[in-house]
């Protein structure tokens, strides 16, 4: 068995290591840590298998397969994507002049089959394989890191994805549970059948109970027609509880009826009819201090706590921001029509000191807004592209942590800088601040800030 060399094109540390273990059997691993070491490497060396490390937009993918087709023209190269670029990379006809082109989707087969390559005389040409590491992807929108706690996690998941047990997934607002529930779903035996989703916190609590389990006709004032209720709805399935926490005593006891007998009995109705649902809840509340002080039946959460799952939160696992930050910028630069490819040190130094309340969904909703107001042309972003409110609130999570002056100080200076930027032209400077007009004025009398200079300062 000959042993291969392998260059793997990959800056994060720990996909390196995990790579290296998977080629652990006497097979020659060399790494790039970015694009520019990777084509050094390529004009000095040959190679019979590439891998490059996270493809986005922003990866020389075709400068490099020039380069693999110029110096190891029978290499085997695998593209591993985003999941928002993995049918975009698939679909690009540029790359099947590299040679065979093999979509798959399980990063263990195709490492198999390079394994195999060992044994095998030398290949006639170039195979590319597209793949999207599912260990990475978490239902196809939220990207699970490396860190140990999205290691922890994905294991957890998994095991949850492959029996039929309630599971009861907790965490703070944000954090992604819909999205953990919709991937317990999606993997396991119920897959093909409905996932139905009940947000319990926007339901009026008076039709709570008509919701979950339907109503017959006449069973209340305004019920004209008979309905199915959620449970109906999911026979098969799975239904997913959002906010448990907030279900009234009244209807925990019917619920818990339901999850102890598999029956549904409608309101206004005295049959039950069966039903085959597989429960999975959430809760964003500390379930264990609800039952201290009577707000939750014990009985109930010892039904929903089978499979307890925590959702951790992002300050818990900084080390995935990176990849979160470059995917929700791959999806929003697609959506808006932006040529972004990456963000500066600086604003990565900034996302990483952030507490981020507002967990997951904050840094997309950030993000989101940086695209927005990024000028067209516009590649990297940088630091005076985050949102103002954003700005101020990390300098006063520093001055709390005895980093840097004052709120207001900073605020201020963050005003003056975008005046003197746009010769003191309110209007101009209040769209690089992504601030109403009126707004500006009223801090800038706030601050005691003056027009500085000529012009109008309109």
């Amino acid at each position: 068995m000959k042993p291969l060399r392998v260059l793997l094109v990959e800056g994060d540390r720990e996909h390196q290591k995990r790579f290296s273990f998977d080629f652990r059997e006497g097979h020659a691993v060399q790494i790039a840590a970015d694009s520019g070491a990777a084509l050094t490497l390529l004009a000095q060396q040959t190679f019979d298998v590439i891998f490059l490390g996270l493809v986005g937009p922003e990866s020389p993918l075709l400068a490099i397969l020039n380069a693999v087709r110029t110096r190891s023209p029978e290499a085997q190269v695998i593209v591993k994507t985003m999941v928002a670029e993995n049918e975009k990379t698939a679909g690009d006809e540029r790359l099947h002049a590299f040679g065979l082109l093999r979509k798959r989707s399980s990063f263990s087969d195709v490492l198999e089959n390079l394994h195999g390559l060992a044994g095998e005389p030398e290949p006639s040409s170039t195979r590319i394989y597209i793949v999207q590491d599912s260990r990475s992807i978490l239902a196809g929108d939220m990207l699970l890191g490396y860190s140990a706690p999205s290691r922890h996690l994905a294991i957890e998941l998994d095991m949850a994805g492959s029996c039929d047990a309630i599971c009861m997934l907790n965490g703070e607002t944000g954090t992604g549970k819909d999205l953990a529930a919709r991937y317990i779903h999606q993997t396991g035996a119920r897959a093909d059948k409905p996932f139905v989703v009940v947000n319990l916190p926007a339901i009026p609590k008076d039709l709570i109970e008509s919701t979950l389990f339907g109503h017959e006709r006449g069973a209340y004032t305004g019920a004209v027609n008979s309905q199915e209720g959620k449970f109906e709805l999911a026979d098969g399935g799975t239904i997913f509880l959002d906010e448990i926490g907030d279900l009234a005593l009244e209807q925990q006891v019917k619920l818990l009826r339901v999850i102890e007998d598999g029956e549904i009995e409608r309101v206004g109705s005295n049959r039950r009819v069966k039903g085959d649902v597989r429960i999975i809840a959430a809760t964003s509340r500390r379930l264990d201090e609800m039952l201290e002080d009577g707000q939750f039946r014990l009985d109930l959460y010892y039904r929903l706590v089978v499979m307890p799952i925590h959702v951790p939160p992002l300050r818990e696992r900084r080390d995935d921001i990176h990849a979160l930050s470059l995917f929700f910028l791959c999806r929003y630069a697609r959506k808006y029509r932006k040529e972004l490819i990456g963000f500066t040190p600086d604003v990565y130094e900034i996302f990483a000191r952030q507490p981020w309340h507002g967990n997951v969904r904050e840094l997309s909703h950030t993000i989101e807004r940086m695209t927005i107001y990024a000028s067209p042309k516009k590649e990297f972003l940088d630091i005076p592209d985050l949102p103002m409110d954003f700005l101020v609130a990390s300098a006063e999570t520093e001055r709390k942590a005895g980093i840097t002056g004052e709120k207001e100080d900073f605020e201020k200076r963050i005003i003056l800088d975008a005046l003197r930027a746009n010769d003191f032209n309110r209007s101009r400077a209040a769209r690089a601040l992504r601030l109403p007009v009126e707004t500006l004025r009223y801090r800038m009398k706030k601050y005691g800030i003056k027009k500085e200079g000529p012009g109008s300062g309109r």
